[in-house]
């Protein structure tokens, strides 16, 4: 049963959206707006940021980057014994071996000693920001949790989801839950950890923490390597590679959903279900970052040790290059007759190296923006990809950038319709809001804000069902998740038997089934409907 829920999702993933190509306007370009919504030396070098349903907005503010979270580039005399790890833990015994009286460390806690301990002292942070006075502008500032253990990399992902976030700080990945139900998720769980292995190239995180339309939370994890054993048992390890990795929206089933990434920042789901991403390259003239078209299993051929493989002992002495299967197969380059078989290839190069990466959920911005996907590099501007279909796969065109920010980083559309980038660099924080002139929001903005504002669990079923349809993936997913929590697979079923419901409806209710099977496999069989 589970091959055919897999080949229903198949079958439909890739279909375009009607409801998409009903609301998109081309006939004007729109005009751009870009203010700075928040500032504050608290959110200063932010990486990440999500919004949720009431506005507020949470960024991952890195200190530690390439400071305390060491870079192997800093210490190329260390890159054997650093590859040599295959856990956290090895690396964190060797730390506190290795490190102690090391004089290039500065003695940050003051104790006049130079040690692991000293890389403890700076904390990064995840920090919510609101707009309480209602000013359009975020001016309160309350700071979530800090990051600091001597193994602890940057907190660079977070997202989040209803009354909870989830926080990518490796080695951890974290769940914050609202337990006194005073607004605020003050109650932290570890989801999972062993992510990072090894001290590795700084900005090679944890990171791109996003939500799934099969109602599951995603998230990437750079070449670093890792060694995760699941609450279920089950252990996942892959020293030398990064991946993909998910689990249920309460923590449990953590299991890894693809690998060979090198490093990924964010991820972003289209209307179908389709998961992109960017990749960063690997630092090899004529070389170039990868657009990812990513699925359940795929490997995507990057190997942390290629990355150092002129340090290997016999091309030290022999003078004689080492075989690099990344650069002597091409294995960076898109789909060819003679490509290596046991990898997904990119759909597509592009440069300068990625950061933020978010979709479009179908109502922000404009119409003519809908089904287009954003991206920064820390630069002043956004850029903007449309991807299409080809074949079985995709292909990705780009248009024209939106101007505006300053080094922007991490990227979240926020539940008025408006863009929110991150900024890293610099003492003066920032969070910069991009929209369009009030003639070129998409019509159903408004409606689409008023609905992300309500709480679910009070809507009745058949306003839940009329969710399904609404051209926001967002408002889709909130009735789905509802419908699925209460454990009301009928709701669906009515769904994919009525001629009239939408193609998207219908795909919704199929992954809303999904949800409900992982509790009871029994719900399966109310997929029939979906095969006719």
């Amino acid at each position: 049963m589970k091959n055919t829920f897999l080949l229903i999702l198949c079958l439909v993933a890739v279909v375009p959206s009607k409801v998409q190509a009903e609301t998109r306007n081309t006939t004007t370009k729109p005009e751009y707006v870009v203010s700075e919504w928040a500032t504050d030396p608290a959110i200063a070098n932010t990486v990440a940021i999500s919004i949720d349903d009431q506005g507020r907005a949470y960024v991952t503010a890195a200190r530690r980057r390439k400071q305390s979270s060491l870079d192997i580039r800093n210490h190329q005399d260390l890159v054997k014994k650093d590859l040599s790890l295959t856990t956290v833990e090895e690396r964190r015994t060797w730390y506190r071996e290795y490190l102690t009286g090391k004089n290039w460390i500065p003695d940050r806690n003051n104790d006049g000693k130079r040690d692991w301990r000293d890389l403890t002292v700076q904390k990064d942070s995840v920090v919510q920001v609101s707009d309480k006075d209602g000013d359009g502008t975020g001016e309160a500032i309350r700071i979530l949790d800090e990051y600091h253990t001597e193994v602890t990399g940057i907190a660079a992902g977070v997202l989040a989801v209803g009354s909870d976030v989830f926080v990518a700080a490796e080695p951890d990945f974290l769940r914050y839950r609202d337990a006194d139900r005073d607004g605020f998720p003050e109650a932290r769980e570890v989801v999972a950890t062993g992510f990072q292995v090894h001290m590795g190239q700084g900005g090679h995180n944890l990171s791109g923490v996003t939500l799934g339309p099969d109602g599951r939370v995603y998230w990437s994890l750079g070449d670093k390597g890792h060694y995760v054993e699941t609450k279920e048992g089950k252990v996942y390890h892959q020293p030398n590679s990064g991946g993909i990795f998910r689990c249920e929206l309460d923590g449990s089933r953590v299991e890894r959903y693809s690998s060979g990434e090198r490093n990924a920042q964010e991820l972003a789901f289209d209307a179908h279900g389709n998961l992109f991403s960017m990749d960063n390259d690997g630092d090899y003239p004529g070389e170039k970052e990868r657009a990812l078209y990513i699925t359940e299993g795929s490997e995507h051929g990057w190997r942390l040790n290629w990355q150092w493989l002129r340090k290997q002992d016999f091309t030290r002495i022999s003078g004689i290059p080492a075989y690099n299967p990344w650069m002597d197969e091409r294995l960076f380059l898109p789909d060819r007759d003679d490509h290596a078989a046991y990898l997904t290839p990119t759909i597509g190069n592009f440069g300068p190296g990625p950061c933020g990466f978010a979709a479009n959920p179908g109502t922000a911005l404009s119409p003519d923006l809908s089904d287009c996907f954003f991206m920064t590099n820390q630069q002043g501007q956004i850029r903007v990809f449309r991807f299409v279909e080809k074949g079985a796969s995709f292909e990705f065109k780009e248009q024209a950038a939106i101007k505006g920010g300053r080094s922007n980083t991490g990227l979240a559309v926020g539940p008025d319709g408006a863009l929110y980038s991150a900024c890293y660099g610099g003492g003066r924080g920032s969070i910069f809001r991009f929209d369009v002139t009030e003639e070129h929001q998409h019509p159903a903005r408004e409606e689409t804000r008023n609905i992300l504002s309500l709480s679910a669990d009070k809507i009745t079923p058949e306003t839940l069902q009329d969710w399904l349809a609404h051209p926001d993936q967002r408002v889709r997913m909130k009735g789905q998740f509802e419908l699925a929590h209460r454990s009301l697979p009928d709701a669906f079923l009515e769904v994919l038997r009525d001629p009239k419901a939408g193609r998207l409806a219908k795909l919704h209710s199929i992954w809303g089934i999904g949800q409900i099977s992982r509790r009871n496999p029994a719900a399966l069989s109310f997929l029939e409907p979906a095969w006719t």
